[in-house]
């Protein structure tokens, strides 16, 4: 059997446990990212992302460097979009011939809505993706 003083230190203890798991809760609440945390597309249409692409330089990048690859031209323009703050990524497209990968080529992808978009940094060409939505869950 506990004394007094035994149970003050036990409830005291549990006291700060609690605090102190109460504190964690809060903050590990504040931490889950909100529907305002998404980034949202800065592009309002096409024209938007080709003059985008254009004016960040990348495919002016074919004339000073010989050796750039698809995926150097989709890096650069990644580059520059986390330099802009512009939500843009990688997307490798591959290509099959008879189950077996034959090809394949790097480009970039952004969005506009609920829209995927895959961009030839190396001109800005745009195509929507078919069949691909974005969807956030709510």
């Amino acid at each position: 059997m506990l004394n007094k003083t035994q149970w003050r230190c036990l409830l005291i203890t549990m006291g700060i446990l609690f605090i102190g798991m109460l504190l964690w809760f809060i903050l590990a609440i504040n931490a889950i990212p909100t529907k305002a945390d998404i980034p949202i597309s800065s592009f309002k249409s096409v024209w938007d992302i080709r003059q985008y692409v254009k004016n960040s330089g990348v495919p002016e990048l074919r004339r000073t460097e010989n050796d750039f690859d698809c995926e150097d031209f989709a890096f650069a323009l990644c580059q520059q979009a986390v330099t802009d703050n512009v939500p843009m990524g990688m997307l490798l497209v591959l290509r099959y011939d008879d189950g077996r990968l034959t090809d394949f080529h790097t480009k970039n992808f952004t969005w506009i809505g609920n829209h995927i978009y895959e961009v030839e940094p190396r001109n800005g060409n745009v195509w929507m993706l078919r069949g691909y939505e974005a969807k956030w869950d709510k």
